[in-house]
């Protein structure tokens, strides 16, 4: 006569291992987009405000929008993030960015309807004084 109570156990164990491997891979992708999107927001806040305090400190000697955009691609590489778009409304006293950041995720970046969300991007306006 064989004990068939061994082999129950293992299958069960096998199952739970399966499934916690499963819904481990599932939170650190779901994860990993969710944190990437909010450090983003304050990466993009921090990336305006360098670009505000240049155009602020250089406002005294004519004020230089090409520095002001190398002070927040110099901070945006530092981040480890992209600049997308990047204005200064000079008449508003105000820089305007788009930054993009891709996600760390193993999957999700492949699937059409998620690559959206591995891909966010934020925009901050950051404003100074005349």
């Amino acid at each position: 006569m064989r004990d068939e109570r061994g082999d129950m156990i293992s299958s069960w164990l096998m199952q739970l291992a399966l499934t916690m491997a499963v819904i481990g891979f599932v939170a650190y992708e779901g994860l990993s987009m969710v944190v990437t999107a909010v450090s983003l927001d304050g990466d993009a806040e921090r990336i305006a405000e360098a670009a505000a305090d240049v155009m602020q400190q250089s406002r005294r000697s004519n004020g230089d929008p090409d520095e002001a955009e190398e002070a927040a691609r110099t901070e945006a590489d530092e981040r480890g993030v992209e600049i997308v778009t990047f204005e200064i409304d000079e008449d508003e006293s105000v820089v305007i960015l788009t930054v993009t950041k891709d996600a760390p995720t193993f999957v999700s970046q492949h699937i059409p309807g998620l690559r959206e969300w591995t891909t966010p991007s934020a925009t901050r306006r950051s404003k100074w004084s005349p």
